[in-house]
């Protein structure tokens, strides 16, 4: 299998058709290795490593394989995580009283953290793992308005909303169980 960049997305070689597997809002994947006359049964396995391709780019100002790959998302927290990171993804997001809970500060000097050209290890790693789990919702419901509704809203089977475990690792890795769940088509 080979993959080729466009000025859409992602174009992804599956046998003899090429699927778009790009970020065009409201895409599906599925919808369109469909549209490329891909039999139902043998063509399975392409449609689901269609659907799981990843988006390129970047996310948070940050390159993407950081948020799907262990081996980047190590390098990326040695390398260093700026304060700009932080910030946009508080403006992206939305919720700047979450953020300063996860940074464990207070809301008065919460901008300081925007100022700094590499915010520690500790840090960095904890908004780099938080974003992760924004990403991968976004992936999962493949809108982001919906992603962030799902992290803002109580979840029956999490006892809580989302956004709310999201301060901790064990949480943060709780969240991620369920979207893995919602992917997979587990709804219990």
């Amino acid at each position: 299998m080979s993959t080729r960049s466009e000025n859409t997305g992602i174009a992804k070689k599956v046998g003899h058709a090429i699927v778009n597997a790009g970020n065009l809002p409201g895409q599906n994947p599925k919808k369109s290795i469909k549209s490329a006359g891909l039999k139902h049964s043998t063509d399975q396995k392409a449609v689901r490593e269609a659907a799981n391709t990843r988006v390129c780019g970047e996310v948070f100002g940050i390159e993407s394989d950081v948020f799907h790959n262990s081996c980047a998302f190590i390098q990326k927290v040695r390398q260093g995580v700026s304060g700009n990171v932080l910030r946009m993804a508080v403006e992206e997001i939305g919720n700047r009283d979450f953020f300063v809970e996860l940074m464990g500060s207070d809301s008065s000097n919460f901008s300081r953290f925007y100022k700094k050209d590499r915010l520690n290890d500790l840090q960095g790693e904890q908004i780099l793992d938080t974003l992760r789990v924004f990403v991968l919702a976004r992936e999962v419901f493949q809108d982001k308005n919906i992603a962030d509704d799902w992290i803002s809203s109580p979840i029956v089977a999490l006892g809580c909303k989302p956004i709310e475990l999201c301060t901790n690792f064990e949480g943060r890795r709780l969240v991620r169980n369920t979207l893995a769940k919602i992917e997979r088509g587990e709804f219990s």
